[in-house]
Order: C-alpha cells, then sequence, then structure tokens
C-alpha cells in the first residue's frame, strides 16, 4: 500500500509514524517497505481489524491482543518522539477552565491535577503506539499487528487510553462505569500494570481531548459522556 501525506498530515508530524515503524522492523506492526519525501510504502493488510472480531462487548479478547501488542511494541525511551506532556499541543493543562461548559468545569479542574500528578509520579517513560484502537489493530499472516502508530514516549500505563473510547459502535456501553473498570481489570492483568494508574491515564486522557476540541469549538458527545463515567469513579489522585 503506498500512504502519501497531504501537507497537513505533514505537517501534524504523520511521517513519524513511519519513524517508529522502522524500529518495530514488522514486530507486531505492519512492515514499512520503503519511505520518501511524504509517502511511505507499506506492506498490504486485508485485515479483518479488531473491531471486525472482537464486535458486541467482546471486551476480554480485545483486551488479550490490545495488552499482548503493548508488550511487544514497547521500546526503551527513544530521541524524535513526542512527549506525552506535549500530547495535544498540552491543551489540558494550558486550558482555562472558565471557559468550560459550567457543569464540567470541576470535573476539568481535578482532571487538570490528575494530570500533572500522572506525569510527576511516572517512573519509566516508554515509546508507544500512542493510538492502540481497535481499528489500527489488522489480522496478518503473522498473527495481529498495529498500523498508524503516533509514537508516544510516556507511562506504559498511558497506551490504553484510547482503548476505553472503543470500539467504533459501541459508544453507550463505554460510557458505562462498570465498563471502564472491567475493561482497565482485563488490560492490567494481561500488561502486568497498575489498574487504578491505567484508569487515571484514561481520565486525563479523554480530558485531554476534549479540552482540544472546546479551544477550537467543537464538542463530543461521546467523549464527554465517557469523561462522566470517569468522574464518577471519584479516581484518587496519585502520589
Amino acid at each position: 500500500m503506498l500512504k502519501v501525506l497531504t501537507d497537513r498530515g505533514a505537517k501534524v508530524g504523520d511521517m513519524i509514524g513511519a519513524e517508529i515503524l522502522s524500529l518495530w522492523d514488522g514486530n507486531g506492526a505492519v512492515k514499512l517497505i520503503d519511505r520518501t519525501g511524504n509517502a511511505m510504502l507499506l506492506e498490504w493488510l486485508p485485515g479483518p481489524s479488531l473491531r471486525e472480531k472482537a464486535p458486541c462487548g467482546q471486551d476480554q479478547m480485545a483486551a488479550k491482543v490490545i495488552s499482548e501488542l503493548s508488550l511487544k511494541l514497547r521500546l526503551s525511551k527513544a530521541d524524535g518522539f513526542i512527549e506525552l506532556k506535549d500530547h495535544f499541543g498540552g491543551a489540558l493543562p494550558k486550558a482555562e477552565i472558565s471557559g468550560f461548559p459550567e457543569p464540567y468545569r470541576d470535573a476539568f479542574g481535578r482532571a487538570q491535577t490528575m494530570w500533572q500528578a500522572l506525569l510527576r509520579t511516572t517512573e519509566e517513560m516508554c515509546l508507544m503506539h500512542g493510538d492502540l484502537n481497535h481499528d489500527n489493530i489488522l489480522w496478518s499472516d503473522r498473527g495481529w499487528v498495529v498500523i498508524d502508530p503516533k509514537g508516544v514516549v510516556a507511562d506504559p500505563c498511558y497506551e490504553f487510553s484510547v482503548v476505553f473510547r472503543g470500539p467504533v459502535g459501541e459508544e453507550a456501553r463505554a460510557a458505562k462505569p462498570e465498563r471502564i473498570l472491567e475493561l482497565a481489570e482485563l488490560l492490567a492483568r494481561g500488561a502486568n500494570l497498575d489498574r487504578t494508574r491505567i484508569l487515571q491515564f484514561g481520565f486525563v486522557h479523554v480530558a485531554m481531548s476534549l479540552a482540544y476540541h472546546f479551544t477550537r469549538g467543537s464538542i463530543s458527545e461521546t467523549d464527554m459522556a465517557i469523561f462522566q463515567a470517569f468522574d464518577s469513579l471519584q479516581l484518587p489522585v496519585p502520589g
């Protein structure tokens, strides 16, 4: 497959994905065959995607695949990749809470506090996919592999933050606190990580995404519902 970036894609750094694909060299990821300028030649993967293979609430199967891939893809910190503190342009810590919808201001204040505490208490920084959702995982002749990495450097617990928002088509279930708790438990066991910290990163990630869109005058009703579900868990502030 030939992937040619638009000017916007090149501007936001999508070619960083080629760098990390080169590092993975096909181990748990689509193979990068060649690259030049704003174009990448990639291995063709017909799929299906994980969303297609694990629909209708099959979180146990999906969590097993995602956690195993996260372990395979995780690399020691590398230069040239964006750190979590700069992800989404640092939208959450820069956000003026007074400009947010009034019913959600306290929750965003809690998310800002949580964000700073998570960054302060991070003990290990790893290079990871950064957008490990169900649609970015495809079946291949060597098993499940990922596509479209962002190449984020962060605490390993952050890798699962986008998982709580999917899969596409199950938004109502994604906003249920009991589903969030169960999914976090599955991911924590699969990747041998702390369940509470995975939840904390899930909370701040959806807050960060909302803050990014608020500053541009838009709102995601799905993200807002998930954000409220996370806030209802009354997660402790780390450290």
